[in-house]
């Protein structure tokens, strides 16, 4: 009996991770790592996978989003601090590859204020590091906050998804200011066109992402055309 109860301990211990001496998965900051996996307190809610957009193609084979480890870490924070509230981040976007932002680039009709120029050798290229995000605020129900623009509304929205845009209900503004402050209380910088956008204020202590890195994420992530598009514009570099 003893033997029985000892067994179905272990393997209960077994199946949520906590056999002693089990090894444990750590990351360096640098490595890239899937939201959900790792800190499933955050929402991923990844636009791209979809074609509801202002682009109309799905440019990612599954709802996943990668960021470095050093980032998801400041957004934990963002999360824990959010999570006293009652609310939660969805994130929209996270790591792009170059292909992507290529593709979305031209779709965008190579219009810079858009998208910016993934060629351009002076861009900070922030989402090809994986060390920014487009995300929101949405409440216990899965509710997205009232913010000055829907995502991607570059058409309608130019000036009002701008942080400087002040012609909005008192609502709307506090909901942008709440998201404002707490990224930048942990280290996330705002980019001051797009209210949904932000960086990691270390961003420089990452490298942009090639196709070499990192193949298996890519592989799986990206649907066939963008991932034989990235292999072409590897070769180019």
């Amino acid at each position: 009996m003893i033997l029985k109860f000892l067994w179905v301990a272990i393997s209960f211990a077994a199946l949520h991770g906590r056999v002693e001496g089990e090894a444990v998965k750590e990351y360096k900051d640098t490595d890239l790592v899937a939201i959900s996996e790792n800190a499933p307190e955050i929402e991923v809610d990844l636009r791209l996978f979809r074609t509801d957009h202002p682009f109309k193609k799905k440019f990612y084979r599954k709802n996943e989003a990668y960021l470095r480890h050093g980032t998801l870490k400041k957004l934990q924070d963002v999360q824990a601090d959010l999570a006293k509230k009652g609310l939660h981040l969805r994130i929209w976007s996270a790591y792009r590859p170059f292909s992507v932002q290529v593709e979305m680039y031209y779709l965008a009709g190579g219009n810079g204020d858009w998208v910016s120029d993934p060629f351009r050798s002076s861009g900070k290229k922030t989402h090809v590091r994986a060390v920014a995000v487009d995300c929101t605020l949405v409440d216990s129900e899965g509710r997205e906050l009232a913010m000055p623009t829907p995502y991607l509304d570059f058409e309608k929205g130019a000036e009002k998804m701008k942080h400087s845009y002040s012609q909005l209900s008192d609502v709307v503004l506090a909901n942008r200011r709440l998201l404002k402050e707490t990224m930048i209380n942990h280290g996330m910088e705002p980019y001051s066109g797009e209210w949904w956008h932000y960086q990691d204020a270390d961003w420089q202590d990452y490298p942009i992402i090639e196709f070499g890195d990192f193949p298996e994420i890519h592989r799986e992530m990206l649907v066939p055309e963008l991932y034989e598009k990235f292999i072409e514009l590897s070769k180019k570099e």
